[in-house]
C-alpha cells in the first residue's frame, strides 16, 4: 500500500478532518473516564471494546485503534479504486458520526482538558451522564 501520500486531494483533506475530529472525541471521552463518578460510556460499539465505565488509558488506546483502522479503510479504498460515491459515502459517514459525538460530549461538559469536572456537571444531580451517542 502508497499510503496516504497518494490519496487524492480531496481524500486526504476528509481523512484529516476525520482524524480531528476522532482527537477530539478521544480527548474528551478521556476526560470523562477520569470522572466516573460523573459520566459512562453509552455508545454500544464503544462499550463493546472499553466498557461502561472505561480507564482514561482504554479510551486512548481504543481512539488511537479507531483512527489508524479509519485510515486503513479509506487506503483500502483509494488502492483498489473504488467507486468515488463509496469513498464520500465512507467519509461523510464517519465525518457525520464522529461531529454528533463531539457535539454531545460538549452538552453534556465534556472538555478537551480539565483537571475536575465542570461546574454544571452532571454529576451535581448525584446521577452519571452518558458521553458519546
Amino acid at each position: 500500500m502508497g499510503g496516504c501520500a497518494e490519496w487524492s486531494s480531496e481524500t486526504r483533506t476528509e481523512e484529516a478532518a476525520y482524524q480531528v475530529l476522532s482527537a477530539v472525541d478521544t480527548l474528551q471521552s478521556y476526560q470523562g473516564a477520569r470522572h466516573p463518578e460523573c459520566y459512562q460510556e453509552s455508545d454500544r460499539v464503544t462499550q463493546a471494546f472499553v466498557g461502561r465505565q472505561p480507564a482514561p488509558s482504554s479510551t486512548i488506546a481504543y481512539g488511537i485503534g479507531r483512527g489508524v483502522l479509519h485510515a486503513y479503510v479509506t487506503e483500502i479504498l483509494e488502492v483498489t479504486e473504488a467507486k468515488p460515491w463509496w469513498k464520500r459515502l465512507w467519509q461523510f459517514t464517519n465525518l457525520a458520526v464522529e461531529g454528533r459525538d463531539v457535539r454531545n460530549n460538549w452538552i453534556i461538559g465534556l472538555r478537551l482538558t480539565s483537571a475536575s469536572p465542570p461546574a454544571y456537571a452532571p454529576c451535581r444531580n448525584d446521577k452519571p451522564h452518558r458521553s458519546g451517542a
